[in-house]
């Protein structure tokens, strides 16, 4: 019923294609004015030249460069409630989940469930290559970086509502079946990493890892019924990430506990995050009770008369 539901919206095709837009000009260009504005300003100010993004993390510093990074994201995420709202007269909370009511446990569940596991992983990652990793704590800095830190849901529910959000539903009604929003999202995902340093530094084989936490995401919202698990799954992992561990070369760089100094290279720590994800995937399905797997991943789309039928038979 998650995507089912979008079919009480007015959800006609080229109301999701003019949406999209609507919400990428606003999140990708009039939300990084700020920045831009900023940088403008001190390049002039100090007369210096900042054009790689780590000159530019230099010039404003790591908490201001952050701020001003989830300002973005912010302003995109208020463009797309506006547009769902209006252009499509369809409420958030449906938006949101198949519920009455957003579901905090799941919520929580998830977000504490994720931050273990990233704990976990930085671990296992120490432990295999512990000469890259330094003590970078600094305890006034840590300090500022939480309070930053605590903002970063803003950005990951941003990309949630996106992609699992406002694409499943509209391409699960464009299309009228659910393997279409699911592989397609999925894929949508990763290749919107493709400008993150991360990429540039390690290779293409990242995306491995940005889709398979993409299909994550999807299974989640799709068997759940709800966004409620991805967006604790996505908050967990970057605010966790962000504290823990930053590096030179990706795409969030903050004053975290330890520092990654060593050379970018595809490891088997890249692929140590997948399995973690299939195994918390195990768990919810267990917890949670999820059942019919094919019909809600690959199956056509039911429509509301025949879910009402459904229902009373």
């Amino acid at each position: 019923m998650y995507i089912e539901q979008a079919l009480k919206s007015k959800h006609e095709w080229w109301r999701y294609l003019i949406g999209f837009v609507i919400v990428i000009v606003a999140w990708l260009i009039i939300g990084r004015l700020p920045m831009q504005l900023l940088i403008a300003y001190k390049k002039n100010t100090l007369g210096v030249e900042a054009h790689s993004l780590n000159e530019i993390i230099n010039l404003l510093g790591n908490n201001t460069y952050l701020v001003l990074y989830i300002v973005s994201f912010a302003i995109g995420l208020f463009t797309l409630f506006v547009v769902v709202q209006n252009l499509h007269k369809f409420t958030i909370l449906k938006l949101t989940t198949s519920r009455s009511k957003f579901d905090w446990n799941r919520f929580f569940m998830s977000f504490f469930t994720i931050s273990l596991a990233s704990l976990l992983t930085v671990y296992i990652s120490y432990k295999i290559y512990p000469e890259v990793f330094i003590l970078n704590f600094d305890l006034e800095k840590f300090v500022m970086l939480f309070l930053v830190v605590l903002l970063l849901p803003i950005q990951t529910s941003l990309e949630e509502y996106i992609f699992r959000g406002y694409l499943m539903q509209g391409l699960g009604v464009s299309s009228m079946c659910k393997w279409i929003p699911f592989i397609g999202t999925s894929v949508l995902f990763g290749i919107m990493h493709l400008g993150n340093p991360e990429i540039a530094q390690m290779g293409d084989v990242v995306l491995v890892f940005y889709i398979g936490t993409g299909f994550t995401l999807g299974i989640m919202t799709l068997m759940d019924e709800g966004m409620e698990l991805a967006l604790g799954f996505h908050a967990a992992n970057n605010m966790i990430g962000a504290l823990l561990v930053t590096a030179d070369w990706t795409v969030i760089q903050t004053d975290s506990v330890f520092k990654n100094i060593g050379d970018p290279k595809v490891g088997i720590e890249i692929f140590i995050p997948i399995v973690i994800q299939i195994l918390i995937l195990f768990i919810f399905s267990k917890i949670y009770k999820w059942n019919g797997w094919k019909e809600k991943l690959f199956g056509k789309l039911h429509t509301l008369k025949e879910e009402t039928t459904n229902k009373k038979y």
